[in-house]
């Protein structure tokens, strides 16, 4: 059970994230004098060993902010090392319950942690973030229930609608979401993490011929599917690359004052420079690591834990 889950997750995480790792360490070798290269070299033990997210949450944002986004796939990760030792010790009804109770966590935490923390902590830690990994899994261990898709009924589009309301009147009370507001940083990413679990039961309800399916299996969304965590790693490097080789939004003419056009041709370049590079990733890095999983698939005879869950 440990070995095919974890096996199968090294396989299609580690590849990528280690390599670009090794990419940024060998070019902050190389450019050690400067100040993002001696930034990471100062602080690399935390990406080595995901653990960005609490250098974050203990010292601020840093440099290299190039590779900043990294906390989210630290959460992740410390995710993966404690919730199939979850699965393995509780039946599928255990797991709802406690599911549900580390959804409604991680909301009182966000509350009460700013007295003792900055809100930046309680945007990047696992405890105050589980309500999204929380929804994650229940949506996953309802459908796997005697229900199967039935179990998500009409309270899925209810609530995707209750959900998008709440996120339109956190927008419209400051004309952005701001993580640092403190409705936004509490009630609302608990919102935005029952909205995306509530949007993928939709989906999975759809009729294969209606139009949200059209739409998601459309040949655009596979790709984007397929490339999305090369595409997650490498977009924002890759912005700050483009950047520094002198590409800016204000190099292009505006239009009624708006520099709007110059920004919309600054990310249609970055979007295509960084599919092509994740697409690249992908076919010729992540797939041949990917194809070993086959050495890791699930026993036809699940353990005894696992057999509760069906």
């Amino acid at each position: 059970y440990f070995r095919n889950f974890y096996g199968r997750r090294v396989l299609r995480i580690f590849p990528l994230y280690y390599g670009f790792l090794t990419i940024v360490w060998i070019t902050s070798l190389a450019t050690a004098s400067g100040e993002v290269g001696q930034s990471f070299l100062d602080t690399q033990r935390w990406y080595w060993l995901y653990l960005s997210n609490i250098q974050v949450a203990l010292f601020g944002w840093q440099t290299p902010v190039q590779i900043g986004h990294f906390w989210s796939l630290a959460v992740e990760e410390q995710f993966y090392l404690l919730w199939p030792w979850i699965v393995w010790s509780l039946d599928r009804k255990q797991l709802i319950r406690v599911a549900i109770i580390g959804f409604f966590v991680a909301l009182s935490i966000r509350i009460a942690l700013p007295f003792e923390m900055t809100r930046l902590g309680a945007y990047v830690l696992l405890p105050t973030r589980m309500d999204a990994l929380s929804a994650g899994a229940i949506l996953a261990l309802a459908i796997r229930g005697p229900k199967g898709l039935n179990a998500l009924d009409r309270a899925s589009v209810i609530l995707l609608i209750v959900c998008a309301a709440i996120l339109a009147g956190l927008y419209l009370r400051q004309r952005r979401l701001d993580l640092m507001d403190p409705l936004v940083g509490t009630l609302g990413f608990t919102v935005i993490a029952a909205g995306f679990a509530s949007f993928i039961a939709v989906a999975l309800r759809a009729p294969h011929d209606g139009f949200l399916s059209r739409v998601l299996s459309a040949a655009p969304m596979v790709m984007l599917g397929k490339y999305s965590y090369g595409l997650y790693v490498v977009h924002v490097p890759l912005i700050y690359l483009l950047r520094n080789l002198g590409l800016q939004a204000s190099l292009f003419p505006t239009f009624a004052g708006s520099s709007l056009p110059g920004v919309a041709v600054f990310t249609l370049l970055a979007m295509a420079v960084s599919i092509a590079v994740a697409a690249a990733s992908f076919h010729f890095w992540e797939t041949p690591l990917i194809k070993l999983k086959r050495y890791f698939t699930y026993a036809k005879n699940p353990p005894r834990k696992e057999k509760a869950l069906q």
